[in-house]
């Protein structure tokens, strides 16, 4: 039986494995070399270079 849930009950945590990482693996990009998650700052400015692939 498949059990309903509200969105509003999940934490970040499980919204990201649950919705954000597969939708972003199925994608096509690398859990291992693409994608890194929980990433300390150290409140310079962060510059970043997103790679589009056709």
């Amino acid at each position: 039986m498949v059990e309903k849930f509200s969105k509003s009950q999940l934490s970040e945590a499980d919204i990201i494995s649950k919705f954000i990482l597969p939708a972003i693996k199925a994608n096509g990009w690398n859990d291992m070399t693409q994608i890194r998650q929980e990433v300390a700052s150290n409140h310079c400015a962060i510059v970043g270079k997103i790679a589009h692939y056709s």
